[in-house]
C-alpha cells in the first residue's frame, strides 16, 4: 500500500505512542507484583494502618496487575494495528480507548463529587493517627514509616502542621510532632 509522508508520520507516531503505552502496562504489572512480594512496602502499609496480609491490599495489588495487563494488551493492539495497518486491530484499539475515556471521565466526576468527603476524612484521620500512634514504643514501625514518608515527600503531616507558628505552639502544648517536622 502506497503511503504518503503525512500518513507515514501518523503511523509512526501511533506506533511510538502505543509502544510507550505498552511499556507503561508492563510497568504497572511490575509494580503490582512488587507490591505483592516486596518487604519495603511495609512502611507504606504501616502508614495506612494495615499490613501486607490485609485482603484489601492484596486485592488492590491484583487490581493494579489487572489494569497493567489491560494497558499492555491495548498498547499491543495499537502497535501491531499501526504497523500491520490492520483495520480489525485498530477498531478494537479505538473501542478500548473509548471505554477507558468514559471510565476516566466517570472517575473524575466521582473525585469532584466526593472531594469534600475525602478531604474531611484525611484531615481528621491523619492528625488523629499522629497524636495516638507517633512515638508510641509499641508502634515503632509506624513512627519510622511517618518519618520516611515525610523525608521522602518533603512534607509535614497535614496542612494544619505546615506553619512554623503552629509547630511551635504544638511543641509548647507537649503534642508530639514527627521529628521530620521539627527539622525545618
Amino acid at each position: 500500500m502506497a503511503v504518503g509522508c503525512g500518513a507515514a508520520c501518523a503511523k509512526m507516531l501511533l506506533f511510538v505512542f502505543n509502544f510507550v503505552f505498552w511499556l507503561s502496562g508492563a510497568g504497572l504489572i511490575a509494580v503490582g507484583i512488587w507490591f505483592l512480594v516486596a518487604e519495603e512496602n511495609a512502611y507504606i502499609l504501616e502508614i495506612l494502618g494495615t499490613s501486607s496480609d490485609d485482603e484489601l491490599m492484596t486485592v488492590a495489588a491484583w487490581a493494579v496487575i489487572g489494569i497493567g495487563v489491560l494497558v499492555f494488551v491495548i498498547g499491543f493492539l495499537g502497535c501491531c494495528g499501526a504497523i500491520k495497518e490492520s483495520k480489525c486491530m485498530l477498531i478494537t484499539y479505538f473501542i478500548c480507548l473509548l471505554i477507558i475515556l468514559v471510565a476516566e471521565v466517570g472517575a473524575g466526576v466521582m473525585a469532584v463529587v466526593y472531594k469534600d468527603s475525602i478531604t474531611e476524612f484525611m484531615d481528621k484521620e491523619i492528625p488523629d493517627s499522629l497524636k495516638t500512634s507517633y512515638k508510641d514504643p509499641t508502634m515503632n514501625s509506624y513512627t519510622e514509616a511517618w518519618d520516611w514518608m515525610q523525608v521522602t515527600l518533603e512534607c509535614c503531616g497535614t496542612t494544619a502542621l505546615r506553619t512554623t507558628a503552629v509547630k511551635h505552639l504544638l511543641v509548647r502544648m507537649k503534642i508530639r510532632l514527627p521529628v521530620t517536622c521539627l527539622i525545618r
